[in-house]
């Protein structure tokens, strides 16, 4: 941890040059430094932070008001970019290199990064269809196994999947919903029950008094 503190700005810069080293720098001197020799150091990505220089004077100093006045009117008139493109461009040891520190420093934008938001959105599309289609199919075959209209297994399976059940609990619920569409069916299969009976009966008794008559002669 020790290795990654340095004492100075000149001590950061020589480390970055010999290599595997990244140093954070004020922004101003960052630029002069890239455009000194051996124009070994590029600069990456925007400012974290945006801070302005100021002049300290005396408290209470009239000289603070004229210093404010005349850098805002040297602002305004562009000498203060005139001294930098003098300092930082036009006396820059690294011209011919001008074109590989602009290509590494390009700032990232959408259109340099939408493969990924592609392909992430392909494989999100594919996992739904796929997820969607062994639902179906698991739809289907609980369907067939149970012998239930599919519409209404897919119902109950919507809910189980919507609720997040344990193992445990889906087979509690299919148990619960097999018992209840059976009750339903329940009231009918008892008056069929009931209807054959009589039947059976009479017949049983007519067979016993056909036996009895036999016997008797």
């Amino acid at each position: 941890m020790d290795q990654a503190f340095i004492l100075s700005n000149q001590q950061g810069i020589e480390r970055v040059r010999q290599g595997g080293f990244a140093f954070f720098l004020e922004s101003t001197m960052n630029d002069y430094v890239n455009e000194r020799w051996p124009c070994n150091t590029i600069r990456i990505g925007e400012n974290i932070n945006t801070e302005d220089y100021g002049i300290a004077t005396p408290l209470g100093s009239d000289l603070r008001e004229v210093i404010n006045i005349a850098v805002v009117e040297l602002a305004q008139i562009g000498f203060l970019k005139q001294l930098k493109k003098k300092w930082f461009n036009e006396r820059s040891e690294c011209k011919t290199l001008g074109t590989r520190h602009k290509k590494f420093t390009e700032v990232l934008n959408f259109h340099k990064v939408a493969g990924i938001f592609v392909i992430l959105f392909i494989g999100v599309s594919l996992a739904i269809l796929i997820a969607l289609f062994e639902f179906l199919v698991k739809t289907k075959r609980d369907s067939t196994r149970i012998n239930q209209n599919i519409c209404k297994v897919l119902c109950r399976n919507l809910c189980i999947a919507i609720k997040g059940m344990t193992l445990d609990e889906k087979k509690e619920a299919l148990n619960n919903w097999l018992l209840q569409q059976h009750n339903i069916s329940l009231p009918y299969r008892q008056n069929i029950n009931q209807n054959e009976r009589p039947v059976a009966a009479a017949t049983a008794t007519k067979f016993s008094w056909s036996n009895d008559d036999t016997i008797s002669n």
